[in-house]
């Protein structure tokens, strides 16, 4: 997950903001939240599937990621493609 996904749903779940900044940060120091890796293989596994750019930004805003972030991870990773095509 994403930390706004993962954040998002410990709020649903009724968890305290406190628990839930104690979780996110003990989650990011153990390495198992990481959102830039997260980020990159989301965006590999949908132009892996040759999905469109617009579509893949709706599907990264949705799970949380902002726009200009999405942006440029996709952008850096669709002129990597070009690149090695």
């Amino acid at each position: 997950y994403p930390t706004a996904q993962l954040k998002n749903l410990l709020l649903r779940h009724l968890v305290s903001a406190e628990t839930i900044e104690k979780i996110l940060a003990e989650c990011t120091r153990l390495g198992y939240l990481n959102d830039e890796e997260w980020i990159q293989r989301f965006i590999k596994g949908h132009l892996a599937k040759h999905e469109g750019s617009q579509k893949i930004l709706m599907k990264l805003r949705s799970k949380g990621i902002s726009s200009k972030i999405a942006e440029k991870y996709l952008t850096s990773l669709v002129d990597q493609t070009v690149v090695q095509s």
